[in-house]
């Protein structure tokens, strides 16, 4: 390993590092991370498999040498490979520190987001256009894989006081740095992750709190879309028809009804959703039976 990585055979290197991961001091493996990011290797990236990139940093995580916020560096240089669809191992030090650091937060907001008012003068920073580029790419990646609710604990539940601050917090700094809405946006798609509460009421109060407090827009936008991207990739039979979306439709009608009396706005926000799928269902069912008669 450290011949290869003398001679800038850095892809080898990590080839095979992934073959031998538990027998390799993880502070080389890191060393290792950092330089076939940001050094010329001579050898080629594609023999690199990006699942050997994953057990690489499977294997720093179980490490006690290497700290929390060197893997967090090291995840910004590999966030095309742990923020891509399929990964086994998301960017996780990053996504924690969206949600525990509203600074951090902000100024992810503005390496992608422009300030509304583009006349505000703001800092300029003295870096290649390309790479403003770069960063704003892999900052947008960042945040659309993010699923942490700020405040919660290792099983989804929600601390209100822990959420409220860092909403608060986060706002404050994004409304100066002239990027609330795009704030808003990501709170509320962010907000859609949350798990149910004991008795399987979704959204929890926390939640539902934030939403009827703000009401924001922008955050009830960003909400929604949260729920519709979680759904995913879906498959269907030829001739099924909208059986699916009618059962999401029943689903989120429950979810309003039960949220309807504490928290209307919350409730709204969830009939819209229902009656969206009911939509969806019958244009569903329209399809189906064109293709029926086409058959």
């Amino acid at each position: 390993m450290e011949k290869l990585i003398s001679v800038k055979r850095y892809f080898t290197a990590l080839d095979t590092a992934a073959m031998f991961a538990k027998e390799i001091p993880p502070k080389m493996i890191a060393d290792l991370l950092k330089k076939a990011a940001l050094e010329k290797s001579i050898d080629d990236f594609r023999i690199v498999d990006p699942w050997d990139i994953e057990e690489l940093f499977e294997t720093l995580d179980l490490s006690r040498e290497i700290g929390k916020d060197k893997i967090a560096e090291l995840e910004w240089l590999y966030l095309p490979i742990l923020a891509r669809v399929g990964s086994g191992r998301p960017p996780k030090m990053l996504h924690q520190e969206l949600s525990n650091n509203p600074e951090f937060f902000a100024e992810v907001i503005r390496f992608v987001y422009k300030p509304k008012n583009e006349s505000i003068d703001e800092e300029r920073e003295e870096l290649p256009q390309e790479l403003k580029k770069q960063r704003a790419h892999l900052a947008w990646q960042l945040l659309n894989t993010w699923k942490t609710v700020p405040g919660s604990d290792s099983s989804g539940r929600i601390d209100y006081k822990k959420l409220k601050s860092w909403v608060d917090k986060t706002r404050d700094i994004c409304m100066k740095l002239n990027r609330l809405e795009s704030c808003d946006k990501h709170i509320g798609q962010v907000l859609a992750y949350a798990v149910p509460d004991e008795d399987g009421n979704w959204p929890p109060e926390a939640v539902c709190r934030i939403i009827d407090e703000i009401r924001s827009k922008e955050l009830e936008s960003g909400f929604k879309i949260g729920i519709y991207n979680q759904r995913g990739i879906i498959t269907k039979s030829l001739f099924e028809g909208g059986t699916q979306e009618r059962a999401l439709a029943e689903q989120y009608r429950k979810y309003a009804e039960k949220q309807n009396t504490a928290f209307p706005k919350t409730a709204s926000i969830l009939k819209r959703i229902a009656e969206s799928y009911e939509l969806e269902a019958r244009r569903e069912d329209e399809e189906a039976e064109k293709r029926k008669l086409e058959w």
